[in-house]
């Protein structure tokens, strides 16, 4: 039987204005650069049949985002206002420092080069719907990010912004986190604290602070 799945990159973001104020002295005072993309992204399908010479299983869905593509099959959405409200998408299509001619960009570009986001954010990238019927199948992508440092958060929580990838067995009424072994904190602030988050509860992992080179994440 196979398992329709929706692949999601969600972001959310505290409400802090301490906290915007320590990022915009990252972003802006020191020159760094915020990126947070999604190219370059495969699922490929693994089996043990490999007598032929092609890719075992071969690729069941690759996206590289560059012109002439099918990128546009991706959604975004700002989900920080319960519906029916919604805000702006901060996530396009960019060129800016992509891998390839182009990425996935989650910022305000009304900041100019050096990007940014503001507080309590939540902003999703969604796949479209992808059928997998192996068990042993690889989702993979290269993402670079620049997020408020971890530090300084209320116990149990280890990190403030964040981002992580969810996956969806049931067309999007649920989610789970993916549990990617390169997730620098265990319990994200922002996600979790129920009543200066998002309430999603603790435990929830993501990436926060400073990736600003493109590294490729697997599971």
């Amino acid at each position: 039987m196979k398992k329709t799945v929706l692949f999601l990159l969600m972001l959310v973001f505290s409400l802090f204005t301490i906290v915007a104020a320590k990022v915009n002295r990252v972003i802006y005072k020191s020159g760094e650069r915020t990126q947070i993309s999604l190219p370059k992204t495969v699922v490929k399908q693994h089996t043990l049949n490999k007598t032929r010479e092609e890719f075992p299983g071969g690729i069941l869905f690759f996206e590289d985002f560059e012109p002439g593509g099918d990128w546009h099959r991706w959604t975004s959405d700002d989900l920080t206002d319960p519906p029916p409200e919604r805000g702006e998408t901060h996530w396009g299509l960019n060129t800016w420092m992509a891998l390839g001619d182009s990425c996935w960009h989650m910022a305000d570009t009304s900041f100019g080069d050096h990007g940014g986001y503001d507080n309590h954010w939540y902003q999703v990238l969604d796949s479209r719907l992808i059928s997998v019927d192996d068990t042993a199948a690889v989702f993979s992508f290269y993402h670079r990010f620049s997020l408020e440092l971890p530090g300084g958060s209320d116990a149990p929580y280890d990190a403030w912004d964040g981002i992580n990838v969810r996956i969806s067995v049931d067309s999007g009424a649920t989610w789970q986190v993916l549990p990617f072994e390169s997730y620098t904190d265990s319990c994200n602030w922002a996600f979790g604290h129920p009543d200066q988050g998002m309430f999603e509860g603790i435990g929830i992992a993501s990436w926060s602070g400073l990736q600003d080179t493109w590294r490729k994440e697997e599971i």
